[in-house]
């Protein structure tokens, strides 16, 4: 029994992949995500006067975004059909991904503006005293990043009568739990990069910059890599369970949009621009257009998933790994023999019966999340994985999730180019 990788000149990492693990050693054990949300809304730091810093900033969007629960379980199958190679994930109907006009709507994050980036050869320490008025110890400060622990404990409830330095301060130690806890989370457990300190003491600078760009290009890389998958994934993936069956090939629709706060629309301008991300060492680049179908860009709703025949389809089960475990090629293998019985036998007779009986309780039972093993939360503030709940702030999305292809043969290469991939 074989994955599926047919030709791997896309795929071209898939000896580092999360999935070539999965499949030697049959150990799926769900993630977890680092995540501060609980923390800031227990912190207090919801006054007016820190808000109007986060206004300034372009953080304000992504500091209203409440605790959202998560399905650890479908984070962790998407993290194992993300591909590095072209920024997108190997679904079993085609290949989706993020754009800038995720990040924007589903963020709040300014998206137009200047590339994330400045000289790193600091001092740290004398620039914590400066910009946040703290002295870290040495092992509170490990090279350019900060314990995001130690910091919020140096931060009592702001008093009524502080200085405008002070509230400054306050607001550049929130901001910093915002970024070090969501969108530019990393393994470090509970650390913040002091790098993007320095382009927060003046505030009016701080928010000309493309802080939605900088999220996008921080997560492309690190999402098949990090081991904490907080940010971008955990709070900008929140599909619906009602879509299991289904897939809108199709942007964002004007009525949504109409309904949105006004700064998640900010920017939309360049949603779908072909340019590079820039986050300091890290640059990516944003390619909407190669994942998008003709008649996604002329609005042309598509629902439903592509014909298993077409050009695409063919030669994208050639270069994408259909199976992440071998159970999943197990029950494929079972299912299309099933379908095969059922085609062949009369349909009076018994054994169309059964086969008919068993398609519908694979069917019925697809949807259901089987109980796991938990991992090990990467720091105490992890909650315990719960059923996703709808975000409270914005109106439901249009985000696809989809469910497996009809089981097919593989069919041969087409002597064709590569076709533009599919977008969300």
């Amino acid at each position: 029994m074989e994955p599926s990788l047919i030709d791997d000149g896309v795929s071209t990492r898939q000896v580092a992949h999360r999935s070539d693990n999965i499949w030697k050693t049959h150990d799926s054990t769900p993630l977890t995500c680092r995540r501060r949300e609980a923390t800031l809304a227990r912190s207090g730091l919801n006054n007016p006067r820190i808000v109007s810093y986060l206004r300034r900033v372009g953080f304000y969007g992504l500091s209203r975004l409440p605790f959202i629960k998560l399905d650890w379980h479908l984070i962790t199958a998407l993290v194992e059909r993300w591909r590095p190679e072209t920024h997108t994930f190997h679904l079993p109907s085609g290949e989706m991904t993020i754009t800038l006009e995720d990040v924007s709507i589903q963020l709040g994050l300014p998206v137009d503006g200047l590339p994330v980036t400045r000289l790193t050869d600091l001092k740290w320490r004398e620039l914590c005293i400066r910009l946040l008025g703290v002295d870290p110890p040495s092992p509170q400060l490990s090279g350019s990043r900060l314990s995001l622990n130690w910091l919020a404990q140096q931060f009592p409830p702001l008093a009524t009568d502080a200085d405008d330095v002070t509230v400054e301060r306050y607001a550049r130690m929130y901001i910093l739990q915002l970024m070090g806890g969501s969108i530019f989370a990393d393994k470090s457990q509970d650390k913040v990069h002091l790098m993007f300190l320095t382009l927060l003491e003046d505030f009016d600078v701080a928010g000309k910059y493309s802080w939605g760009g900088a999220t996008l290009a921080w997560f492309l890389p690190h999402c098949a890599t990090e081991v904490d998958y907080g940010g971008i994934l955990s709070l900008s993936l929140t599909f619906r369970d009602n879509l299991y069956r289904e897939v809108v090939w199709q942007p964002y629709s004007d009525e949504v949009i109409a309904d949105l706060l006004e700064y998640c629309t900010v920017g939309k301008e360049i949603w779908r621009t072909v340019a590079p991300l820039i986050c300091f060492h890290i640059v990516e680049k944003h390619y909407p257009d190669r994942n998008r179908r003709e008649h996604i860009a002329s609005a042309d709703p598509q629902v439903g998933l592509m014909d298993e025949n077409d050009e695409y389809m063919k030669w994208y089960r050639r270069i994408t790994r259909r199976f992440i475990s071998p159970m999943g090629a197990l029950i494929d293998a079972m299912t299309s023999s099933l379908a095969r019985i059922r085609e062949l036998a009369e349909p009076e007779s018994e054994i169309f019966t059964i086969a008919c009986a068993a398609l519908a309780l694979d069917s019925s039972t697809s949807t259901t999340t089987t109980p796991q093993p938990v991992a090990a939360p990467s720091t105490s503030t992890t909650p315990t994985p719960e059923p996703f709940v709808t975000h409270p702030l914005l109106p439901m999305l249009p985000l696809p999730l989809v469910p497996p292809l009809p089981p097919s043969p593989l069919l041969p290469h087409p002597l064709v180019p590569p076709l533009p991939l599919s977008l969300l």
